[in-house]
């Protein structure tokens, strides 16, 4: 079975790293993480997002877990 571009940064993320849009792209060559993301949210993980920095227009996505402060 082949794993799906959703699945891939699902398990990304459950294993408590964070991810970027370019490093999507480069492994996995997903355009649209944030779209991806959004299903990820629909299906109830509790995803934080952060804007890198005020130079630079990209988001890093973490999933939060119970009792972990999002991005500050």
């Amino acid at each position: 079975m082949k794993i799906t571009k959703k699945e891939r940064v699902k398990r990304w993320l459950e294993s408590g790293r964070s991810i970027t849009s370019m490093e999507a792209f480069s492994m996995w060559q997903v355009t649209r993480l944030a779209g991806v993301v959004h299903d990820l949210k629909k299906d109830g993980l509790t995803i934080s997002n952060l804007q890198s920095s005020k130079n630079t227009n990209y988001a890093i996505y973490k999933i939060v877990t119970d009792g972990e402060l999002p991005f500050v």
